[in-house]
């Protein structure tokens, strides 16, 4: 057992989805089995004004969760990521880094390459395990159409990073079940696995195959705060799949101090890529089952959810998997005494 509660800090990104998110955070405290060892944080973006006020009605009904509207996604970021877990000087520092990184005022070629070359010193220092401690707590990152489908504990999560510090993080995604590519349309190949304490696996991550070779990831990934934070403020990104992008580009750079990447026998999590809202990226979407971001808010408004409850226990091929929603009245208000019976609540503000 754990001896002193872990520092957990979850961000949810999200982008006009409010109905995939409130299924993302059902699913999340229905399965984790400590989920009070987790805060999330909830960083959206909302175009217009009823895709806000959806947001807020989200607000609401999961109290236990801080929503963040997006006003600058790479600082909102950096600051979900590292308040509360380094010194107020080390995120100074860490925001003013990432600035000078990210800015488009520089002109002079001589300051930029030494900003880079000093970026790729703070990485590989990262790597080295040689950056200030974050005194045990970790990032936790999700995305909006994750669905959890498993129960799982943080604890146990925790536990085996801890015991296991050539562990690049704890993927909730992979598992012996994951043996299809969505994003390729293809079959890719298991590691071999070490088995661990309880359900737990550890492979071999830098020679692995498609999903199981990308180890630094947004959706349903566990790392130490003191390795991916400072990791972040040296990267360029503007939005979460370009976070993503170029945080698996730094991959390599762990090859020898964190070879191993942990997982569950049996994922419990998976993406369900019903529609898509970036268009930076050509990602496959909404190819066998689809629902438009304006079909999914309509019901929202109507008072319709996501049930979640038809997907327990379901097994999901690979990391993202289409799979057919099924709707039900808002399970949040059933009980609530302000809701006429057999009519969908309106919402303060509606």
């Amino acid at each position: 057992m754990i001896q002193m509660t872990p520092r957990i800090r979850g961000i949810v990104f999200s982008y006009n989805r409010a109905m995939q998110l409130d299924a993302t955070l059902r699913s999340f405290y229905l399965h984790c089995q400590d989920a009070h060892l987790v805060h999330l944080f909830v960083l959206y973006k909302a175009d217009n004004p009823l895709h806000t006020r959806h947001y807020q009605i989200l607000a609401r009904d999961y109290p236990q969760v801080t929503f963040y509207p997006e006003k600058n996604f790479r600082r909102d970021t950096l600051k979900i990521l590292t308040t509360g877990f380094f010194t107020p000087f080390i995120r100074l520092w860490f925001e003013c880094f990432s600035y000078l990184i990210n800015t488009q005022n520089i002109h002079s070629s001589i300051l930029k390459h030494a900003i880079t070359r000093q970026a790729q010193k703070m990485q590989q220092r990262i790597a080295s395990k040689k950056f200030p401690s974050a005194n045990g707590s970790y990032n936790f990152f999700l995305v909006d159409d994750n669905h959890f489908i498993g129960d799982f504990s943080m604890s146990e999560v925790i536990q085996a990073l801890e015991s296991s510090p050539d562990a690049l993080g704890f993927s909730l995604r992979l598992g012996k079940n994951t043996s299809h590519s969505y994003t390729r349309d293809a079959y890719q190949k298991l590691p071999s696995f070490l088995q661990l304490g309880g359900k737990v696996l550890s492979y071999a991550w830098a020679d692995a195959d498609l999903s199981f070779g990308y180890p630094l990831e947004v959706s349903s990934s566990i790392y130490c705060a003191q390795l991916i934070a400072p990791l972040v403020s040296t990267l360029q990104f503007h939005q979460p799949n370009k976070l993503e992008g170029q945080m698996a580009a730094c991959s390599s750079l762990f090859r020898k101090t964190h070879p191993r990447l942990l997982c569950l026998e049996t994922s419990v999590t998976f993406c369900n890529p019903v529609n898509m809202v970036q268009h930076i990226f050509a990602n496959r979407a909404g190819e066998t089952v689809n629902f438009t971001v304006q079909d999914l808010a309509e019901r929202f408004e109507r008072g319709e959810r996501i049930d979640m409850k038809t997907l327990n226990g379901f097994v999901p091929n690979g990391c993202h998997q289409e799979v057919k929603l099924n709707f039900i009245c808002n399970p949040l208000l059933e009980n609530s005494s302000s809701q006429e019976k057999g009519k969908p609540v309106l919402h303060q503000g509606r």
